[in-house]
């Protein structure tokens, strides 16, 4: 079974042995990086708000412009973002605290100002790109496919921010330049952006929140999933990383957690990249494997959107793209490591000349979990390529298939993020919510550990609330029963929407565990343990060859 994955790896380097690569090695690579595994395992829990109810960091007037129009003209002031204040040297900075900085009114004008022209095509007979243009709509298989596939990548399967939104049919998108990262994926007003800052050669972070015409009366399904999310955007606001801090969008919590200063995360550093959308445009079988593998990813998505174009990637960038591009990309030292061929190795063993019928557990895979549990490392992405509940992600790609044809309108569109198991076991594994019958200690572990702890920064309100509930007050902890006993969309609920959720039945263990006050000595010391922690523990050095 090695021999397989080594023919696999050996296949997607022959087929994206990109040009451009060498001038991305030729900067420091180990200042380079991505948050792909981003979201904050310990529940996507991007961070909580001020134990006090208040909001830590919302969007600001400060940081919104108004999108304006078609055309391109300003439709009202233009309000400079809080950050254009600091002294960062960045692409952010020049794109949109200039002076005479353009409306923003859709995606792809977002993605042009931060060096992506998506749109821009050489002037060549054959349609292929040029590298200093971006992509072209018509180059596939061929001579164009290189240059293609070395500025993207698409997973089927997240740990970032949105990762609960992220699927074979509703990909996340990394746009990868020579100072900038962008990641995306519809389902939510968000576009994710780091970007080189010139001056002390590290990442800078922001978040651009965007509005559209549907949010004065509610955003449909179809609003959010479709190409229109993509599309005339009324408002748009930024905020970079210290701003966010506070809040449960906090960038730092993840990229900086336990480090001095923040780096591009990417789990799966190694192949075969298991969650990683893989060049289809080869008829020849990518594995043996009975499990679906990258290929499958890409056919999941054409199968439900066709030839559609996503995240401004037209389709011959979608069916050509790999993990090891980004791989090529980010600090070689990472600080939790998705190991797909031992986990696919531990899960479908090879005997008697071929695999096993069934899957196994995955010791790897387990032993990470476990960690998760006590509070020493975040969770890895799940040891499955595809999780999704088979029924459902045919029903969604019926319907939005439907759509594409016209049968139904965008407004009557499903959920496309319902797609995971109803299993409880199943979603507390992908990181969804809390598992079954956890114990209150666990559950604190689980859903509040990841932010609530002694390595985050404690100079901040998120910092009153600690899972070490023996160095917390009556009041503080009075104050977190009433916080995770708000209804799921109100302002300052725990865990945030964003996070790992707490089943009616966990929500009720956990308030009356906080409200009783009584604990014993094995619990503190758990919770104590956890807190320290603060699911930071490093994996025993591993250092990986760079592959170009």
């Amino acid at each position: 079974m090695r021999e397989v994955l080594l023919i696999l790896v050996v296949l997607l380097v022959a087929c994206t042995d990109q040009p451009g690569a060498s001038s991305a090695r030729e900067r420091d690579a180990s200042a380079l990086g991505r948050d792909e595994g981003g979201r904050d395992e310990g529940g996507r829990d991007s961070g909580g708000r001020d134990s006090g109810g208040r909001d830590g960091g919302g969007a600001t007037d400060a940081g919104t412009m108004d999108a304006g129009k078609k055309t391109g003209s300003r439709t009202g002031p233009l309000v400079r973002p809080a950050f254009c204040d600091s002294p960062k040297n960045d692409a952010v900075h020049d794109a949109f605290c200039a002076d005479d900085a353009p409306p923003v009114a859709d995606l792809l004008t977002f993605e042009r100002l931060l060096g992506f022209d998506l749109q821009k095509t050489s002037a060549s007979d054959d349609g292929v790109s040029s590298m200093d243009g971006g992509w072209d709509d018509h180059a596939g298989e061929g001579g164009g496919y290189a240059e293609l596939s070395s500025r993207a990548v698409l997973l089927g399967l997240s740990t970032a921010l949105s990762g609960r939104m992220v699927s074979p049919i509703n990909p996340r998108a990394i746009l990868i330049g020579e100072e900038t990262f962008i990641a995306y994926q519809r389902g939510v007003q968000q576009v994710e952006v780091a970007t080189h800052d010139r001056d002390s050669s590290e990442f800078n972070f922001y978040l651009a929140s965007f509005e559209q015409a549907c949010n004065a009366d509610g955003c449909s399904h179809g609003d959010l999933f479709t190409e229109r999310v993509e599309q005339n955007w009324t408002r748009l606001s930024l905020q970079d990383d210290e701003e966010l801090k506070n809040s449960p969008l906090d960038c730092r919590q993840c990229h900086q957690r336990g480090r001095e200063t923040p780096i591009l995360l990417m789990r799966e550093l190694e192949g075969p990249w298991n969650h990683f959308f893989t060049n289809d445009y080869n008829d020849e079988p990518q594995t043996l494997f009975p499990e679906p593998m990258g290929r499958e990813l890409v056919e999941d998505y054409r199968r439900a959107r066709g030839d559609e174009p996503y995240a401004g990637l037209p389709i011959s960038v979608v069916r050509g793209t790999a993990g090891l591009t980004l791989q090529a990309r980010v600090d070689r030292h990472q600080p939790l490591l998705f190991d797909g061929n031992d986990i696919l190795n531990e899960r479908w063993p090879w005997a008697d000349g071929g695999f096993a019928q069934q899957p196994e557990r995955s010791a790897t895979w387990d032993k990470n979990y476990e960690s998760f549990r006590r509070g020493e490392t975040l969770q890895l992405p799940h040891y499955q390529t595809r999780p999704t509940d088979p029924e459902k992600q045919a029903r969604l790609t019926e319907r939005y298939t439907q759509y594409r044809s016209g049968v139904i309108s965008a407004e009557e569109l499903p959920d496309l993020a319902d797609i995971y198991p109803d299993d409880p076991v199943m979603r507390a594994e992908i990181g969804l919510q809390t598992a079954p019958d956890d114990s209150p200690v666990t559950l604190l572990i689980t859903a509040c550990g990841s932010c609530h702890n002694d390595v985050l920064d404690q100079t901040i309100s998120r910092a009153r609330f600690n899972i070490d509930l023996a160095t917390m007050d009556e009041a503080e902890r009075k104050l977190a029963v009433e916080r995770v006993l708000r209804a799921p969309q109100d302002p300052g609920v725990m865990p945030p929407p964003e996070s790992r959720q707490l089943t009616p039945e966990a929500r009720d263990r956990l308030t009356a565990y906080l409200q009783s006050g009584t604990r014993d000595a094995e619990d503190d010391t758990a919770l104590r343990h956890a807190a320290k922690e603060g699911m930071a523990a490093l994996p025993p050095p591993r250092v990986t060859e760079s592959p170009f």
